[in-house]
């Protein structure tokens, strides 16, 4: 553990939070003369310690009990307790953000959980999986997370984006957000409007205390625009398949007529092996949440420094045979009904089929659930030849 003493009040230069959160970010060292640095497993600011200029902290732990008269620049492992005073901002990321005491001006931080229970005198940024306000702040508060649960009192606006909000304190101003599910209490205070955007109504607003108007919107629809580019996408990517396909088809074409052979013997058992396959990274991204659910983060971290290396080469490999699928799947699919067609006219029968089924919504779903998965399956079964083996070529018409 450490502990930070007085320091000398040398003349104070304060950053923008933009220019702060990035070199935290990349893990520079920030050559300020009118700031104090620490670096430990635990960074204390205990109750009887005031900082008299800004505070760059880095550890596991970071706990300011004591007062930091200026910012507060904090990256944490673990957690981040302000239980004291900071007199100017505080900006982080860290595995926890909790204020009990006060923070003079605003709070930016980024975190799996925040809970605000003390005073802030100014704005609070918070991005969480989730958050929650039951204190005091000063300003507006934007918020984008999971979970929401705002209560206390803002007095300024409410904004933000969440999945769902339980909304039970006092808002000086507007409330504008958009949420899954909105749930108001009748002990809820809105000087101004409250305007959600959802798919479904708010739970308990009738009863809530509104100023202004109540506005009701539903999600926007996608823009047009939009919605061409999407559509250009998939032709794009279905004819980069196509192509990618009859490439494969030419340099490979003895392990192409295996891998065809093995997904036309039996597509569905082809399908399991390539959702087993597309499943690997989602495993080790599985196994890397638990890891840093059930165990100590310090216990954790150099189990994610092998799970990273692993994730990495396996989403390069289903990549790669994402690559090669459509050479596997696009000539079994042609031939369904027309068992002697040739592999290539089979392939550039199916290829169309499939760019101009994709353009249909939610059938490019199904394309990508069914028939890559196929592909991938013939692909992993599909031995490499050997000298004797036939190697007649798959581009006969």
């Amino acid at each position: 553990m450490r502990s930070l003493s007085e320091k000398r009040p040398p003349a104070r230069r304060r950053p923008t939070a933009f220019l702060l959160s990035a070199l935290l970010v990349a893990g520079l060292a920030i050559p300020a003369a009118a700031a104090t640095r620490s670096v430990s497993d635990v960074v204390l600011v205990d109750s009887g310690s005031v900082i008299t200029d800004d505070l760059y902290a880095a550890g596991n732990r970071v706990v300011i009990a004591g007062r930091v008269a200026g910012d507060l620049i904090v990256a944490a492992y673990e957690d981040v307790t302000i239980t004291g005073t900071v007199t100017g901002d505080v900006v982080g990321v860290a595995g926890s953000v909790v204020v009990t005491g006060n923070v003079g001006e605003s709070l930016r931080v980024a975190a799996p959980e925040v809970v605000v229970s003390g005073r802030v005198g100014d704005d609070v940024l918070a991005a969480a999986w989730s958050a929650t306000l039951d204190g005091e702040v000063a300003g507006e508060v934007t918020l984008w997370s999971w979970a929401a649960d705002v209560g206390g009192r803002i007095g300024g606006d409410l904004e933000g984006q969440m999945r769902t909000l339980d909304l039970h304190g006092r808002i000086d101003h507007n409330v504008d957000v958009s949420v899954r599910r909105l749930t108001v209490s009748d002990e809820t205070s809105v000087g101004s409007d409250l305007g959600f955007r959802s798919p479904r109504p708010a739970v308990g607003i009738e009863d809530a205390d509104v100023g202004g108007a109540v506005v009701h919107r539903l999600p926007l629809a996608p823009n047009i625009r939009i919605r061409a580019l999407v559509l250009l996408a998939k032709v794009v990517l279905g004819l980069l398949a196509a192509i990618a396909g009859l490439v494969v088809m030419w340099a490979l074409p003895g392990l192409t007529s295996r891998a065809i052979a093995r997904v036309s013997e039996s597509w569905w058992r082809a399908w399991l092996r390539g959702l087993g396959v597309l499943a690997l990274p989602v495993v080790v991204v599985g196994l890397a949440l638990l890891l840093l659910r059930l165990a100590p983060l310090q216990a954790a971290i150099p189990f994610l420094g092998v799970l990273g290396p692993m994730f990495i080469a396996l989403l390069g490999l289903v990549l790669m045979l994402g690559f090669v699928a459509p050479a596997a799947v696009f000539p079994w699919l042609g031939r369904i009904g027309q068992p002697r067609r040739g592999p290539v006219r089979a392939f550039v029968y199916s290829a169309a089929l499939v760019v101009l089924a994709s353009l249909i919504p939610w059938v490019s779903w199904v394309i990508v659930l069914v028939l890559f998965p196929i592909g991938i399956g013939g692909w992993v079964v599909a031995a490499p030849i050997s000298e004797t083996a036939e190697g007649a070529s798959p581009a006969a018409v």
